[in-house]
């Protein structure tokens, strides 16, 4: 199900999507009670019971997908009232023509919607509140991570499948090219890596995690998985030997990106 309930606080509806999703609210309803945190409560209830089961000696693999920041953005009220919208930066401008040569605008019909129902920086705060209604989420099994005896030998990947425009380039959404779309976050802790706390400036690809896991546990990579274990990079994050670029297709339309350049 969806990542937490919809309330009648903070309510706003988009009437230009058609799909009925861009919308966001806050709800008084228990944190406790909403499906992201009974998911998250449930694998940190099995870390902390796995020391004590038949299994214990064993390793284990965890695959756990929140549902938030998912549209729509409903989280409980708490998450909400972090954010002032009054003290919230709005994106950067672009030039006025910056669209003119893009021949799929989907997204830009529900940011002008919102710019003229002046309600931007209420639409920032509402996914800021769901990013941190998922931060929670993360936090419940980390501290029970923590509290167990594999704090110090388990791997973790946090990260998500897209970005998200917040009236960037005059859009709303995901579905495009640019960068605030195909970027996402990608967290990666290795007990025994050198390079844990800091960050990476080198291009990777989702394509790229299953050969990692399966380097970190010494088991074989087959032939047929495409992309690269990031050893390198979890040991070294600037490695100046990473130099493999990624391939990303949307719509029929091919980028090609490297550290430096971006072709589309």
């Amino acid at each position: 199900g969806t990542g937490a309930p919809g309330g009648s606080h903070y309510l706003w509806q988009s009437q230009a999507d058609t799909r009925g999703l861009v919308k966001w609210s806050g709800s008084d309803a228990a944190v406790e009670d909403a499906n992201d945190t009974k998911l998250a409560l449930h694998f940190a209830e099995k870390i902390k019971n796995y020391a004590n089961s038949e299994h214990s000696d064993k390793p284990f693999f965890f695959a756990l997908g929140l549902f938030r920041p998912h549209l729509p953005w409903n989280a409980p009220k708490q998450f909400f009232d972090m954010y002032n919208p009054d003290d919230l930066p709005l994106p950067q401008g672009y030039l006025a023509n910056d669209l003119d040569d893009i021949p799929n605008k989907n997204g830009s019909h529900i940011f002008a919607e919102i710019k003229q129902q002046n309600v931007w920086k209420e639409g920032i705060r509402a996914y800021l509140a769901n990013m941190s209604y998922a931060d929670y989420n993360v936090g419940l099994i980390l501290d029970a991570l923590e509290a167990s005896p594999y704090a110090d030998n388990t791997l973790v990947v946090f990260t998500g499948d897209h970005g998200w425009a917040l009236g960037e380039k005059e859009h709303w959404g995901k579905f495009a090219l640019h960068d605030q779309a195909n970027r996402t976050t990608m967290i990666v802790k290795d007990p025994d890596a050198k390079g844990n706390g800091e960050i990476s400036r080198k291009v990777v690809s989702m394509l790229d995690l299953y050969p990692t896991l399966a380097d970190a546990a010494n088991l074989a990579i087959p032939s047929h998985v495409n992309g690269n274990s990031l050893s390198p990079l979890l040991a070294e994050p600037n490695d100046p030997n990473w130099t493999k670029p990624i391939v990303i297709r949307y719509n029929g339309t091919l980028i090609i990106k490297t550290n430096q350049w971006r072709l589309v």
